[in-house]
């Protein structure tokens, strides 16, 4: 929650209402003890990432970063990019089964397990974002910052 914290202060696009909110909802989630499920993923799932073939077939291409990880990371990097957030997530909820990302008695909700992946990679901002400024990428970087927490705003219902 700390480094949260030190993102809100950082950034001059959080609000400390906004930073608060959000980290209460972060500390409502990893307080309920629900479960993630946990796979095989591509790991860095994202548009640049799928080719179409001549067929209309998608193909996932560059698995270097292939891991087990959070099922719900893939969606949520797909969500983090799209132009329409709220599209992406409405489809993902909508077409979630009960062998991948479903709801389900003992499992978080999609939108949960969204909010849950988007809030692993904030809290790794520091390191980031030093990363960023001295390859002089600092500007995605923050593109990047402010996406995520869109995207949060959009999972966690407003009070």
């Amino acid at each position: 929650m700390d480094r949260l914290r030190g993102l809100a202060a950082a950034s001059g696009d959080i609000s400390a209402e906004r930073a608060e909110r959000l980290l209460a909802q972060a500390a409502r989630l990893l307080a309920d003890g629900a479960t993630v499920p946990v796979g095989w993923c591509h790991g860095d799932l994202g548009f640049s990432n799928v080719i179409v073939g001549d067929a209309g077939t998608p193909t996932l291409v560059d698995w270097e970063h292939a891991a087990r990880l959070p099922l719900a990371g893939d969606l949520a990097k797909v969500a983090v990019m799209s132009p329409d957030q709220d599209a992406v997530v409405r489809q993902i909820s909508a077409e979630a089964g009960l062998d991948d990302v479903g709801e389900r008695a003992g499992r978080r909700s999609v939108a949960d397990q969204l909010a849950l992946v988007v809030l692993r990679e904030l809290s790794w901002w520091e390191r980031r974002r030093a990363t960023a400024a001295a390859s002089g990428r600092l500007a995605p970087f923050e593109r990047g910052v402010r996406r995520r927490l869109a995207l949060l705003d959009r999972l966690f219902p407003s009070p």
